[in-house]
């Protein structure tokens, strides 16, 4: 028998895009873990806006303190603060393209088979021109015998996919499909991957088509743990496009509204 059991973890982060100019870019990222059994745990962080050029990344604003703080609060969630799960590893970037990244490790600390689904999303403060998004991601899905009993399985549960990165809700790619599992491990103390991973895809043109300002660009990882042992996730999404230079959207619809005349 299983549990449900929601954490939500609004951190920090950012979302932007690459420019001629310098951009000062909001803050907002979130990192969430569920898995069976009840109740939602919720650490917010603010950590302000960064200023860049637009040229390159503008690195991880999630500080190593502030990853230990929110590893150390969720292990601790609960009543008897002793959740489903132990994270032992924790990493979340972001950049100026947009791009979100996400890498963790979580033992399954019950005894029954546990499924995770682990989340992180950014929102974007960019708006690219229609037509000109693409996206690009890859994520790795793997397993350790943490539990030291020569078993020890991931697997995709049935109406899920291992990973998906999504735009505004909409799927630009669903890696792994329902059903999809690990082999046996080699040896007792070992480890192997999901079928399939690691995988990527990209760059193709974005499903959505375009992006604005307050979209939520996300990676959601569900998988299935076996009891006491360890999966690890490692999930980047990048997404680029072209932002009009200062006063061309307003030349941009002027012209859109001079072809319309033409038309007529």
């Amino acid at each position: 028998m299983t549990r449900e059991l929601i954490v939500s973890l609004p951190i920090a982060a950012l979302v932007g895009a690459a420019s001629a100019s310098t951009l000062t870019l909001g803050v907002d990222f979130d990192f969430s873990i569920e898995t069976v059994g009840g109740g939602t745990y919720v650490a917010s962080e603010q950590l302000g806006n960064v200023v860049t050029d637009g040229g390159g990344p503008a690195g991880n604003l999630i500080s190593d303190d502030l990853e230990s703080q929110i590893i150390e609060d969720a292990n601790s969630f609960g009543p008897t603060n002793d959740p489903a799960w132990d994270i032992t590893g924790l990493e979340l970037g972001v950049s100026t393209n947009p791009s979100l990244s996400l890498a963790t490790s979580v033992t399954n600390s019950t005894s029954v088979d546990q499924t995770f689904v682990l989340t992180a999303f950014v929102i974007s403060t960019v708006d690219f021109l229609p037509g000109t998004v693409q996206v690009q991601g890859t994520t790795s899905i793997d397993v350790a015998d943490a539990g030291v009993d020569g078993v020890a399985t991931v697997s995709v549960p049935a109406g899920s996919f291992g990973t998906e990165f999504l735009i505004e809700g909409v799927a630009e790619e669903s890696i792994f499909a329902a059903g999809t599992t690990s082999p046996p491990i080699p040896f007792v103390g070992g480890g192997e991957a999901l079928a399939g991973s690691p995988a990527n895809f990209g760059p193709q043109a974005s499903v959505l088509g375009n992006i604005d300002p307050g979209d939520v660009v996300e990676i959601v990882t569900t998988v299935t743990v076996s009891a006491g042992d360890t999966v690890t996730v490692n999930n980047v999404f990048v997404i680029t496009g072209i932002i009009p230079a200062p006063g061309a959207a307003g030349l941009l619809a002027v012209a859109g509204i001079a072809a319309a005349r033409r038309r007529r």
